[in-house]
């Protein structure tokens, strides 16, 4: 087992190939990602299979344990990672959000499971393992990373969980909501953007934010946020063409956004993960 506790921090993660037998609780949030193998997971009484690419959120006070199937002796193909944060931090990340993205373990004891694409997981192995030292004295720049490894997994389980069509949502809003997670279609007016569905923008709007619990541009507004952080840290374009690039009404707004959302502006965002490790 290898890990990153980073205990004086707001986040930090594990990858491990073992299992947990304990059933147990956090005051904390985590996101279990399975990297590659399968394992049994029980939570809140109830138990499935998890397998390469599955990932569970989950919530303060829920009760969980993980365990390898029987079959196996030697658990070398089971490989995962546990990204752990504060309340604070969850808060912080979802505060984009009209109303509380996700339900309570009171709420709801059902397991948060989503899933994510085989690329995409291959990124974050590689990240994690890259980050992964020093233990006990994690760099800014790390810090950062895991930061955002978090928060893109937190808004891939909101919208998932909230607006993919495992809903039964109608026909026209399951292909609107593709067309607003397609990053080439950030920059487009939403005008653009219905074009074709044979209703009034206000009934879109209506229905859109009946159906989701979002607004529209709210919605717009999580995903390039998301996206900005990967364009501040992997590009040399600059915060004005960023805010272009993704649509927004002007540089302030922009900047007024990621702020609230994130805490610093996106400067310091793009100071933060570019300091050298």
């Amino acid at each position: 087992r290898t890990a990153s506790p980073w205990a004086d921090q707001s986040v930090g993660f594990n990858i491990q190939n073992h299992s947990y037998p304990v059933p147990h609780t956090h005051e904390y949030y985590e996101i279990l990602v399975v990297l590659s193998g399968s394992m049994l997971h029980r939570i809140n009484d109830r138990q499935y299979y998890m397998y390469r690419g599955d990932c569970c959120f989950i919530r303060p006070n829920d009760r969980h344990c993980i365990l390898l199937p029987e079959e196996k002796k030697a658990p070398d193909d089971y490989l995962s990672v546990n990204f752990m944060f504060t309340r604070d931090f969850y808060e912080r990340i979802t505060s984009i959000y009209p109303s509380e993205p996700l339900p309570s373990v009171e709420e709801n004891g059902n397991p948060l499971s989503f899933d994510i694409s085989s690329s995409y997981l291959d990124s974050i192995q590689e990240t994690c393992l890259h980050i992964q030292m020093p233990l006990n004295d994690p760099t800014q720049k790390n810090i950062i990373i895991c930061e955002a490894l978090i928060s893109e997994l937190i808004h891939t389980c909101v919208r998932i969980r909230q607006f993919q069509p495992q809903y039964n949502y109608p026909e026209w809003l399951q292909n609107l909501i593709l067309i607003m997670q397609n990053p080439d279609n950030f920059s487009k007016p939403v005008k653009d953007l219905i074009e074709g569905i044979p209703y009034s923008y206000s009934h879109i709007q209506k229905q859109f934010k009946k159906m989701t619990g979002s607004s529209i541009v709210v919605y717009l507004n999580s995903l390039k946020l998301a996206h900005s952080k990967d364009l501040l840290a992997s590009s040399k374009m600059s915060v004005a063409d960023i805010s272009v690039f993704l649509g927004f009404d002007s540089t302030s707004h922009f900047n007024h956004l990621f702020k609230k959302a994130y805490k610093m502006s996106p400067t310091q965002y793009r100071k933060a993960a570019n300091t050298e490790a």
